[in-house]
């Protein structure tokens, strides 16, 4: 499936996947970042406007080694990027939390730090019910599974 790309950060590579059938194409930092200390949170731009086709959409997700290495979180959990979100102002920025670890830290420019993944929409069509107890089965309620 060809996805619409332009690169603003002509330095960086195109979003690649580490391993052939990946469901995550990795994606890089487009300039220095720093974090001078635990808590602060900063756009990290990825130096690309990319549009998801009609009926998909991204998923924008940090590299696990970053969260397990160096204490970096995705602030919003997780991107999602819709595929009108694509305009000349519409370069793909990741929301990163620095949580301590190794301070000040900096994402340099070049480095890889997300997965962005292309996934299809559903279209839903809600079918509201009158009755709380519609699904006649009950889990106990919100952490009713233990921890």
């Amino acid at each position: 499936m060809k996805v619409k790309i332009h690169r603003i950060c002509k330095d960086n590579p195109l979003p690649t996947q580490a391993n052939p059938g990946d469901a995550g194409y990795d994606v890089y930092a487009s300039e220095d970042v720093a974090f001078e200390e635990p808590g602060y949170i900063r756009l990290v731009p990825l130096g690309i406007i990319a549009q998801a086709p009609k009926g998909y959409h991204f998923k924008l997700c940090i590299r696990s080694s970053m969260a397990a290495k160096r204490g970096f979180i995705l602030a919003n959990s997780v991107g999602v990027i819709d595929n009108l979100f694509s305009g000349p102002n519409d370069e793909i920025k990741m929301i990163i939390q620095y949580t301590g670890g190794f301070f000040p830290d900096i994402i340099k420019k070049g480095e890889r730090i997300g997965q962005l993944i292309l996934e299809k929409n559903n279209e839903i069509e809600w079918d509201e019910q009158e009755d709380r107890n519609f699904a006649q089965v009950s889990r106990g309620g919100f952490g009713s599974s233990g921890v």
